[in-house]
Order: C-alpha cells, then structure tokens, then sequence
C-alpha cells in the first residue's frame, strides 16, 4: 500500500523541514576533497532570499526560469526558489548546444536564466537577442566582465537583494507561499527526443508527490537515507532521487563531481539507494571483475556496501550484469519510467525479480496493454501536458491514459518492455522487427559497444556496430577498426548470437562505424539512450551501400 505524505509541493516542504527539523543536513556538495553540509535552516534561508531576489524583478506571473549548469546546491536553490514564487522551473543539458538552448529558452518563454559560470553564459550571450522574453541572467559563479552590465547579476546579489527585501518586509512571501498548491504546474522538463523532437512535459506538485508515494518506501527513503546527485538535474530520474523523494522523505542528498567522478564519489558517501542507467551499471562490473573483489568487498569497492537497494533504468540492461550484482548480495531491481509519468511506472520487487522483464506497476498506477501492444498506464503521476503543444498532449493522455509509445507484453505477471511503438521495424516481406531486443542481445558481448539495426522496407536485416576497444583488449578505436581481425571476430559473435533469434530476425550483413557515437552529434540522447533515426540519418548512404555490397561484410562468410 502507498505510503502517506504531506499534502505540500516541494519548496513548502523545504521551509517546513527547516522548522522541523533545522539542524539537519539536507544537503553536501564536494569543494576540491570537503564536502561542505547544509542544513534545512541554512537551505531554507537561501530559497526565501532567492525567492524574495526573484520577486523584487517584477517580471511577472508565472515566471518562468532556466539552469544551465551542472549539478549543485545553487542549482537546488534556484529551483525551489523559483517554485516559491509561484514560477516554473526546467533545466537545461550542461551539454546542449547554442541551437538547443535557443530552442528551449524560447519555446518556454524563459524570463530568468541561472547559469553557472562563463563557459556557459559563452553559449548563450550570441543567441540573447532573439530572445525577447529573457530578461534576466543570474550567474551561480562569476567571473566575466558581463556581470554588472544590464540584465547579468550574481547568485549572491539576488539573494542579497532578496534577503534585504525580507528584511524590509518579513510578510514579503507570505501570500505567494499560501497559494502554493499540488495541482501548480512545479516543473517543466524536456523529453530525450530518441525518437524526435524533444517537447516539454509539464509536471505538477501532486505528479512528483504521486510518484514518491509510490516507490519511497520500497527503496527506503526516510531521515537518515543518504543519496548521490549524479546524473543531469535536467532529467526527470534525477530530479526524482535528488528532489522529489529526498524532499518528502527528509533525506540527505550529497552533490559530487558528476559521471567523470563517480566511483570516488560513491565510496565516500556511501549511498544507501543509487539507480544506475546501464552504462553505469556495466562500468562498475568492470571495475569489480578487474579488481577481483567478491561480496561486500566488491560492493564496498564501488560505494554500494550501504546500499539497501538500487536500480536499474532508462534501458534495458543486461541479464548478466543484474544476475553479476545481485549473486554479490545487491538487491538490483529494473524499473521501468518515463518523463510524462514524472518518472518511475514499473519496478521488480524483492524476491520477485524476473531477468529480461521491468517488474510490476507501482501501487499507484494501473497498467494495461492496449491490442496493439502499447504500454498504457494511469495514475496521479501522469503528466499535465505539454507546453504549447496541445494536440500532442491530446495524443498521448487519452480518458486519463498515458500511451507510452512502447511496446510491451505481461510475462508470468512482469511486464517485459519490447520496444518503442515507433521503432517497430517492418521489412519489405512484411515481418516485424523489434531493433531493441535484438541490439541489447548483441550488446551482451564485450566485443560490442553499440549496436543499430537496420530491416524498415529491406529484404534482410543489417547492422551498424560499434565495437567495444576494451573488449578486444586495445585502447585506441581507429587502430582496432583497421584491424582485419576486428571484422572477423565481430562477424563470428554476431554469427553466435544470432542463433537466439528467428531466422526473419538474423543479421545478414554488418558495418562497423568509422567512430563512436555521441550524444554532441546527435546519435545519443544526453542520458545516452539511442537516437536510432539520427543515426540512419548520419549514415544513409553508408546503409545503401550495405545493401548494394559494396561496403561492410556478410556474417555468414566471416571465420566461424
């Protein structure tokens, strides 16, 4: 049964934890080798003084703000700030390029942007001119000559600006803070465009307080639980485990050094819950494999000693990788999200873990597979819409379900995800493909590191494949590719594994990618999920070759 929460959106629930429970640290941030606490008094004080900085702008109700940077507490503060008065909230990919933010900053009418320092502002001042509703920039860390001129101010000064404004008027935010309300509109963030445009999911206060309800307790959220913010604070997995369930649960999240740190950072804070995207899951294993730890040496080697439970998400991981962590006494669970349902719908249950299947759904959404196969899922956690685009929200939330636009099937009571609806594949003999199956069946081996199918409207399946330097025992990619024997070895496993499939199924023809994909060319989402139509984009003429056979190589005639 759902746990009960308070019936308060999240900035209310900063001021009351600072009330209740003001000693406390909520939140630490990692400066150099000290990590630096917070207490909710402290974190409390800098939201209402931002919250009061922002209110002294006059910009207008509802505000809408921006951050462009990397995880941190003055990230936190201008969220909830922001949310205090009564504005909205979304993030911007640390990694977005300036035609990115030029279409998220405008497309949500962004009056305030925080930025982190000049390495980013570098990215938007070019761009400022064609947006006419950003009126103000507020640096988190300055050191550009731009501060000062109109319309670029410090952190610091807005909520200097602020605090002497409460100062003034110590009622200044009592009538914003007494309309807050669960059905407010508290935060708006991008879909990953994997399989087109990224649009703008607006989420509400009872959207993430839903959510929480249904999976805090499984994961054992609650005073004294320790959390690492990890991953982009744009994303909505990331805002669930740093905002969402700390702040209803009182738990204490630490802010490290981001991926490129993150085995360090997990073994000094020692999370008691951390969720993983695969990537993550499969770095750790490596590190553990070489190191030849065992049991709680193993997990302690990569911080997870504490760890309760963890999970697995945003795509499919391998079943050897669950079944590796688990035999050293992890409790690793898949779960199964997506932004519009402000993240978490599905999730294996302890002592009911299926490999290859999502789990069930949380105790607050019903699920059903609709007759075409598509996941539908209701509940309180589903989203409110998208901005400016109604016909799309139309389309998606039909008499209260959400169409995920995946496909799915309930195996022995867990849903076992097939693939996106859109990503079926239907060759010119009118077979179906699901390309998702079979590239994580391919991406089981250490011989690869990516994998793309092909099969819409041809006679046979292709592939391009990205092979996995380190599974061949090499560092640099361009010498392994010019190796013959890349070919041969990657033909032979793609030969292998493609006895697990049907003959319809089979790769007949592979070609291997003249480099990694990345997210800054667009072939990965920033969270790392596949932007398969990208990639068949970027190598349309490569992919008629293939078929033409004057490039790449038959499986079948490769050494066996």
């Amino acid at each position: 049964m759902a746990v009960a929460l308070p019936e308060l959106p999240l900035p209310a629930l900063v001021l009351n934890h600072a009330a209740e429970h003001g000693d406390e640290v909520a939140l630490r941030q990692k400066h150099g080798d000290v990590w630096q606490e917070l207490t909710w008094a402290d974190y409390a004080a800098r939201v209402r003084n931002g919250a009061a900085g922002l209110a002294g702008l006059g910009l207008g109700v509802p505000l809408h703000t921006a951050v462009l940077a990397d995880n941190s507490v003055d990230w936190l503060v201008a969220q909830m700030a922001t949310g205090l008065v009564g504005g909205v909230p979304l993030g911007c990919y640390p990694t977005s390029s300036t035609p990115d933010l030029l279409h998220a900053l405008g497309h949500a009418d962004v009056a305030v942007l925080f930025c982190q320092n000049d390495a980013f502002l570098t990215k938007v001042l070019p761009i400022r001119a064609q947006l006419p509703t950003l009126k103000r920039i507020v640096m988190f860390n300055p050191a550009s000559e731009a501060v000062g001129t109109e319309g670029v101010i410090s952190l610091a000064s807005l909520e200097a600006q602020g605090a002497a404004a409460l100062t003034r008027d110590p009622a200044l935010l009592d009538a914003a803070i007494a309309t807050l309300s669960l059905d407010q509109v508290g935060l708006i963030v991008y879909t990953s465009g994997s399989t087109g445009a990224p649009k703008a999911a607006m989420l509400t206060y009872r959207n993430m307080r839903a959510t929480v309800q249904g999976f805090g307790e499984l994961l054992h959220f609650g005073p004294g639980a320790q959390m690492l913010s990890y991953l982009p604070l744009c994303h909505i997995a990331e805002q669930a485990m740093t905002n969402f369930a700390p702040l209803y649960s009182r738990s204490t999240v630490s802010i490290g050094g981001g991926l490129p740190a993150l085995i360090e950072d997990m073994r000094a804070v020692r999370p008691t819950y951390f969720s993983g995207v695969p990537r993550v899951w499969l770095r750790f294993e490596e590190a553990i494999r070489k190191s030849g730890a065992t049991g709680v040496d193993a997990l302690a080697l990569v911080g997870l000693d504490r760890a309760a439970v963890a999970t697995s998400g945003a795509a499919s991981l391998p079943v050897e990788t669950l079944r590796f962590f688990r035999s050293l006494g992890l409790e690793l669970l898949e779960l199964y999200g997506m932004t519009e349902n402000c993240s978490m719908m599905t999730i294996h249950r302890p002592g009911r873990v299926v490999p290859g299947t999502v789990g069930v759904a949380l105790d607050t959404v019903e699920l059903k597979i609709a007759a075409d196969g598509e996941i539908l899922v209701r509940g309180e956690s589903v989203f409110a819409g998208y901005y400016k685009n109604p016909s799309a929200s139309a389309e998606i939330v039909v008499d209260g379900w959400l169409h995920t636009g995946d496909l799915g099937a309930i195996e022995n009571g867990q849903l076992r995800i097939v693939d996106r609806k859109k990503d079926l594949m239907i060759t010119d003999g009118g077979k179906n493909i699901a390309p998702a199956e079979i590239e994580a069946l391919m991406r089981t081996s250490p011989l690869i590191a990516e994998f793309v199918l092909v099969a819409e409207g041809r006679k046979y399946v292709t592939a391009l494949v990205q092979p996995d330097p380190a599974g061949f025992g090499v560092a640099d990619y361009a010498a392994l590719i010019a190796d013959p024997d890349t070919a041969d070895r990657l033909a032979e496993e793609v030969h292998r594994l493609n006895d697990d499939l049907p003959r319809v199924a089979q790769i007949k023809r592979l070609l291997v990618l003249p480099q990694p994909l990345a997210s800054d060319e667009g072939d990965l989402t920033p969270t790392l999920k596949l932007r398969r139509f990208k990639v068949h984009q970027r190598y349309a003429a490569e992919i008629e070759a293939i078929y033409a056979g004057t490039a790449g190589f038959d499986v079948s005639t490769r050494r066996k």
